[in-house]
């Protein structure tokens, strides 16, 4: 027995009440994350009642991951609030917020058999079955009282778009400080802040690969460790911002995605979504500053397509015109 399925078992043991022993069967590694290392585990546990077998997945993160610093807690506070929404999200299993368990921090859910979207649409074709249903739970989320889940603590004081700022803000100053582009993407954003229409519950990473489906219904939306509340066109820029970094043919281009969900929520207004973009190029400056600093990374080219957009932004000139709203 591995010293990994050893410590597996442990953690698992410490997470099932009435538990008395586990016996890890398989441990599978999933690809796809970035900002964790994820498996897939069965095992069977033992308790006074019978034998309750487990299928679940185990994110552990790391001090130099792209994401950091973590807080699983936070996270698994929020998969635990929206378990009885209309969101459909993994059932929360146990959080090791500190790392006592597995030597990292970890969070365990429940596996959800399903299929993701690809990645910001690589191989998602525009016209894809699934994607009314992708658009509609973005705007399912956008639009849950959250006050009334008890999503509370996510509200910080800075207002619906300062608070997106400033976290990436910090994660800079976790990094080791913001270079002066940085300094000079922060001074714009703040210096241009349109008026923000009202605070919701963001997932605060809408790539599609982090939705999964059965059919053409989404069976979970995961990875909600970017979560806050906000104003809803943070997590739209997001989706143009990575676009415009990563470049690419991309299937689900941002057009498609801003018109589809545009019909989802047609009450929402898309006004200065450029700015949006610009926060949300800011964010990825930091996580761009992760890889290269933290993990050596060469990120030159997607750190001149960053800027490029966001300078076009700056300027007025943005090449692509996010603004303008599908006709009716």
């Amino acid at each position: 027995m591995t010293a990994e399925v050893t410590a597996l078992e442990a953690m698992l043991r410490s997470f099932v009440p009435g538990a008395n022993r586990v016996r890890v069967s398989a441990v599978t590694p999933l690809a796809g994350g970035w900002s964790a290392e994820t498996a897939r585990v069965h095992a069977a546990c033992e308790t006074a009642s019978g034998i309750r077998t487990l299928d679940v997945v185990v994110r552990e993160v790391s001090a130099d991951g792209l994401l950091a610093p973590y807080d699983l807690e936070r996270e698994s506070r929020i998969l635990t609030a929206l378990q009885n929404s209309p969101v459909p999200v993994p059932a929360m299993i146990g959080c090791d917020p500190v790392g006592q368990l597995l030597g990292g921090p970890c969070l365990v859910t429940e596996f959800v058999h399903g299929e993701p979207l690809s990645f910001f649409g690589q191989s998602t074709a525009a016209d894809d079955a699934r994607l009314p249903a992708y658009y509609a739970m973005l705007a399912a989320i956008h639009a849950l009282d959250w006050t009334e889940l008890g999503l509370d603590f996510l509200d910080e004081s800075e207002g619906a778009v300062e608070a997106e700022i400033r976290r990436s803000e910090m994660r800079l100053e976790y990094l080791g400080g913001a270079g002066a582009a940085e300094q000079d993407m922060l001074t714009w954003l703040r210096s241009n802040m349109p008026p923000a229409t009202r605070k919701s519950l963001l997932h605060g990473d809408p790539n599609p690969a982090n939705y999964l489906f059965t059919g053409s219904q989404v069976a979970a939306v995961v990875d909600w460790e970017l979560a806050l509340i906000g104003d809803p066109r943070l997590d739209l820029g997001f989706f143009a911002a990575i676009q415009a970094t990563f470049g690419g043919t991309w299937g689900l281009d941002t057009t498609c995605f801003l018109q589809g969900y545009a019909a989802a929520n047609p009450d929402l207004s898309l006004q200065h979504l450029d700015y949006f973009e610009a926060v949300a190029l800011y964010r990825l400056a930091a996580f761009l500053r992760a890889a290269e600093r933290r993990r050596g990374t060469d990120v030159t080219a997607l750190w001149r397509r960053l800027s490029q957009t966001f300078e076009r932004i700056a300027s007025g000139k943005n090449a692509r015109d996010p603004v303008q709203e599908p006709p009716a």
